[in-house]
């Protein structure tokens, strides 16, 4: 049970780096850009995409946390609020 937590806590630790580094590269309409379908959401595939255009590349744990981090409504998808209100928040 112990390792299992630590394990959380390191990959959380690496995820909370790696999501700092993905805020520091977006930069202007960033939401807009990545919303490649313009359906107002942005999913899963266009995630990836921005993550990897602004080289930061997540394994899929780490992706899980971002989507589980961003997603507030849990629907698979991250609305322009929900985006809006990650980008404004600070990580500690």
């Amino acid at each position: 049970m112990f390792a299992v937590a630590l394990i959380n806590i390191v990959y959380g630790q690496i995820a909370i780096e790696k999501f700092k580094a993905l805020k520091a590269g977006l930069k202007g309409n960033a939401f807009k850009k990545a919303d490649l379908d313009n359906s107002g959401t942005l999913n899963r595939g266009e995630l990836i995409a921005l993550c990897e255009k602004l080289g930061v590349p997540l394994n899929r744990r780490e992706f899980e946390i971002m989507l589980h981090t961003l997603d507030a409504d849990a629907n698979g998808k991250v609305s322009v609020e929900e985006f809006d209100r990650w980008y404004s928040a600070q990580l500690y």
